[in-house]
């Protein structure tokens, strides 16, 4: 029985070991913190059934210490054994010989990195005046997401670059803090300084940011928030980070990749097998200025949504919805290209009119509204073969469309047998032999007719088949009448 509870007090034990560790390495108690980092590694590694992430989360902050006093390589074996696959030891690194207690000035990006991670009482405005820089948000620690990336700057420098997120939804701001060393050490222990920083208060796009190089030039990438609105979007913008400051410059100066390099290889991926992939250079397309403004590029959007409508259709001629095959996540992205079409496409364009028609989206939804709208009287043919679809969620559309161009018959400027047609085809549909579709039909003519259809709804709230429960034919034809007496 002890042998077979051991391995859970060890593990409590490299674990209590591990927060320890922390903790001293937060006070500049480097030799202690480092013993105890080999303690608790050593206390996992005699009991092969210990989860592994125990093992890789000690060793990783371990790997931090080491960074902290100069010891990379040391470091990155010890990070790169947590990526190894073999059973070989890891590569414990000799004992450290500095002073029981190292006073810094200001703080290494590690020790900055614990005090966001770690259940310290205070807000964040003790941390920013620990660091001596200007004060931002003052929440608590639990709210904040924190990224880091190592950056070889000129001298032989490596700074790094980290990313503090208010996870307050997407709208929560951003602030980069760039992390330079000195020229001084406290007793073998690197002193490091912020040069530069940037705040977004509308914050970034998760996971955008980049670094670009060219030879001693460096330049930080992302995609920043431009309101805090529902509609959201995203500017990629760029800073130059040379002699350690966040400089605004233009989108790829001169010596970094050119922006039609970047284009060409964006549009490459919108033919990706993976829809994840597809969706991240939709972003990153929508969010490199003017980049829709060319014909060629929002070609290749309508292109991509004609394929995605596809699938969709195929997938629903299966029995297998697109969200039980990919998640939620594909029809956000399927709507962001219906969004981006709308804003930069040509509506004046038959073939992009249809693939928007033929796309996902509900029939009485503000977007189908702004396709007939723009569409005018392009898109009357379109939504006249719509209804013959097969498909009942095309012929609701499609009924949503007519109504509306209906409506704006005179805007339009629809001929008089166009404007016949439309009505007819309204009037026709209320007798379809789907339900759903009569109902759709029924509730447009409730917001076009006139009190000549009242006959006609009086007949279908006496006669219609679909008798109920709830919400049907019969029902949507009272309230249809309702509607017209009222509108008169």
């Amino acid at each position: 029985d002890i042998e077979k509870t051991k391995p859970a007090q060890d593990q409590i034990i490299s674990g209590v070991l591990n927060f320890l560790a922390g903790l001293l390495l937060d006070q500049g108690r480097y030799k202690e913190a480092d013993a105890l980092y080999r303690q608790a590694l050593q206390a996992v590694l005699n009991h092969p059934l210990i989860d592994p992430t125990t093992r890789d989360d000690i060793c990783l902050n371990w790997a931090s210490l080491r960074r902290d006093i100069g010891r990379t390589s040391e470091a990155v074996a010890l990070e790169g054994w947590t990526r190894g696959t073999s059973n070989s030891p890891p590569p414990f690194p000799a004992e450290l010989v500095v002073p029981p207690l190292v006073q810094l000035n200001g703080l290494t990006p590690n020790q900055f990195r614990r005090r966001l991670r770690q259940p310290y009482d205070n807000d964040l405005t003790a941390l920013w005046n620990e660091l001596g820089v200007a004060p931002w948000e003052t929440c608590q620690w639990p709210q904040c997401v924190e990224q880091s990336w190592d950056v070889d700057l000129v001298a032989g420098n490596t700074g790094v670059l980290e990313r503090v997120h208010v996870a307050n939804g997407i709208n929560g701001p951003t602030r980069f803090l760039l992390f330079e060393p000195t020229d001084h050490e406290s007793n073998g222990v690197q002193e490091w300084k912020v040069y530069g920083i940037v705040d977004l208060p509308y914050g970034d796009r998760q996971g955008t940011a980049r670094i670009e190089k060219s030879g001693d030039k460096r330049w930080l990438v992302l995609e920043a928030g431009s309101d805090a609105g529902s509609s959201r979007s995203y500017v990629e913008t760029w800073y130059d980070l040379t002699g350690g400051k966040f400089q605004p410059v233009a989108g790829y100066p001169a010596g970094a990749p050119s922006l039609q390099s970047v284009i060409t290889d964006l549009t490459r991926k919108l033919h990706s097998e993976n829809w994840m992939e597809r969706g991240e250079a939709v972003h990153r397309i929508a969010a490199i200025p003017d980049a829709t403004k060319s014909s060629t590029v929002v070609q290749e959007l309508v292109d991509l949504l004609d394929r995605e409508n596809r699938l969709i259709r195929n997938l629903f001629k299966q029995g297998t919805g697109v969200s039980t095959k990919y998640g939620e996540g594909f029809g956000e992205y399927v709507s962001y290209i219906l969004d981006i079409l709308m804003k930069s496409g040509n509506l004046r364009d038959t073939r992009t009119l249809e693939v928007l028609a033929y796309s996902s989206y509900n029939p009485d939804s503000g977007f189908a509204m702004n396709l007939a709208d723009n569409g005018g009287a392009i898109l009357v043919p379109i939504a006249l073969e719509l209804i013959k679809s097969d498909e009942s969620f095309d012929r609701w559309d499609a009924l949503s469309l007519l109504g509306r161009l209906y409506e704006k018959r005179t805007t339009h400027q629809l001929p008089a047998a166009t404007v016949q047609t439309i009505k007819q085809t309204i009037v026709n549909a209320t007798t379809h032999r789907e339900i759903t579709t009569r109902r759709w039909a029924v509730r447009v003519l409730g917001q076009i007719g006139t009190l000549d259809d009242v006959a006609l709804l009086q007949r279908i709230a006496a006669t219609d088949g679909d008798t109920g429960p709830r919400f049907s034919v019969r029902e949507e034809a009272v309230k249809a009448i309702e509607t017209i007496r009222q509108r008169k």
